[in-house]
């Protein structure tokens, strides 16, 4: 919840004492009672990186305290505590520690799979927890393990089981695609999980899982589940809600749907896909409104935009969304098979810094190509060399000496790193993770907006602003950018003091 609101740039929370109640949370123990306070069996997943099976609910507590630790670490990047965002980065990973590749069940290879404390996968699992008898049963992605004398809660996964656990890693679907095999088989994964009846609507651990088809670029196929979802499951009788409501999760989950937007909980932007109403109007805190309204006929998903502006990855930043206007859904007849070449079908591009979310940049840009020069101080030793921009479809090919830096408008759009890689090897290819003298259009809007972000993992902050170029100092190392965007890219004209020997200017 803190990190929701935080990722969201809700005012009124003392967002520095929020990230000490949930350091507390992730690192002090309950005490005697772990079931009502804190994270029950913090010691072992501490020590272990995981819970090992016998432990209430271990399944699920690894699973989900490795989610809350991606939160902390998202909180503790935006306030700066990178010592904490690493650390915690690095533990948002531990659900990897029970994924078992080499287990290969219903056509399908790789699950999150009981272990015990000495790292052995178990096969079979004891019956419940009788002091008398110790029968053994054989552990499968479907098993529930829950003997009429054991509570439901101290199973090894509760209120989901391990077919429906294993595709929920909400802050990681990029490596959960890659531990699965690739986008290809991440697709034919999802396609069997539905169709052999395995997702179960009226929990929350599925929740997201029919948005999973937005990370391998096929938005499309996540808007004919969700319609397919709804109208077996939800009705307007007595019991039309597929399971409890839980303080209205089911009724928020159908809410958001039938509105064509939903939120991946803690982050930052709402995944969008057909509505299941014609027109919606969204009356904002902020005294806007957004109006969303489909066009087309038919029920397959082609395209969105906001305010005329084309969304090609399917997404909506929360920021965006307070700013209110019209988002138009755009439908046709097209069937699911020819598919949909409007959004991208690779497997996107992940820094190695970061696991992040679907990040591809919201409004196609079609960027003029630049010609300039660079004038680089690499330890004392001065060169100058041709620099050049240019877009290449969504790769922005950036040339300079005789190197080329192709870099995904993800990057362009969201990056948050700078790329290292120097031009110094002729005819060299580099397929850039991080920008190449430049910051991302993100970074550089909340310079604009905030006067800090964070970049290559350090704290920048805005010093002054003469004319229309930002004059930022990293509060690591006191580095210094100047950094100007007009109808080109956010460049970086500028870097001065960088301890990595690397000083540039731009000739403007």
């Amino acid at each position: 919840m803190i990190a929701d609101a935080f990722a969201k740039g809700v005012e009124g929370i003392d967002y520095d004492f929020a990230l000490e109640a949930m350091l507390k949370d992730a690192e002090v123990d309950p005490g005697a009672d772990h079931e009502k306070h804190g994270r029950g069996g913090l010691h072992e997943y501490l020590k272990y990186g995981y819970l090992p099976y016998g432990i209430d609910r271990a399944g699920t507590r690894t699973i989900e305290y490795a989610y809350d630790d991606y939160c902390i670490a998202l909180v503790a990047k935006g306030l700066g505590r990178m010592d904490i965002y690493d650390r915690y980065l690095k533990r948002s990973q531990n659900w990897k520690n029970l994924w078992r590749a080499d287990y290969e069940w219903d056509d399908v290879k790789g699950y999150i799979m009981p272990k015990d404390a000495d790292g052995r996968w178990l096969d079979s699992v004891p019956w419940g927890k009788s002091k008398v008898y110790h029968p053994l049963i054989p552990y499968t992605p479907i098993t529930k393990v829950a003997p009429w004398y054991l509570p439901w809660w101290s199973t090894f996964f509760y209120e989901a089981l391990s077919a429906e656990y294993s595709l929920s890693i909400p802050h990681d679907v990029p490596g959960l695609i890659e531990a699965c095999g690739g986008a290809e088989t991440f697709r034919k994964r999802l396609d069997m999980f539905f169709d052999r009846k395995r997702y179960n609507v009226g929990n929350e651990p599925s929740f997201l899982t029919p948005c999973l088809y937005h990370w391998i670029g096929r938005p499309d196929l996540t808007s004919d589940r969700v319609r397919k979802i709804i109208s077996e499951n939800y009705n307007d009788k007595p019991d039309g809600l597929p399971g409890n409501d839980d303080s209205g999760a089911m009724s928020s989950w159908l809410a958001f749907h039938m509105m064509g937007l939903y939120p991946n909980a803690g982050q930052s932007y709402y995944l969008l896909h057909a509505p299941l109403i014609p027109e919606w109007t969204m009356q904002l805190a902020n005294g806007k409104s957004l109006h969303g309204i489909v066009k087309g006929k038919g029920t397959h998903f082609e395209k969105v935009t906001l305010n005329g502006k084309l969304l090609n990855d399917a997404r909506l930043e929360h920021a965006d969304l307070m700013k209110g206007g019209e988002l138009v859904f755009f439908v046709s007849n097209k069937s699911i098979k020819e598919g949909n070449n409007l959004f991208p079908t690779e497997k996107q591009t992940v820094s190695a810094k970061e696991t992040t979310s679907f990040s591809v940049g919201n409004y196609s840009k079609a960027t003029p190509t630049l010609k300039t020069a660079i004038s680089f101080t690499l330890n004392k030793q001065f060169r100058t060399w041709p620099l050049t921009y240019a877009w290449q479809g969504d790769t922005l090919l950036v040339t300079c000496k005789e190197a080329t830096y192709r870099i995904p408008r993800a990057i362009v759009e969201n990056g948050n790193m700078f790329c290292w890689e120097m031009p110094s090897a002729d005819g060299a290819i580099y397929d850039a993770k991080g920008t190449f003298a430049f910051i991302s259009y993100k970074a550089f809007r909340e310079l604009e907006q905030n006067g800090v972000t964070i970049y290559d993992g350090i704290t920048w902050r805005l010093v002054d602003k003469p004319d229309v170029t930002l004059h930022v100092m990293a509060d690591i190392d006191r580095t210094e950018m100047w950094i100007k965007c007009d109808d080109h890219l956010p460049l970086v004209l500028e870097m001065r003091h960088n301890p990595l020997g690397i000083d540039w200017t731009i000739d403007e």
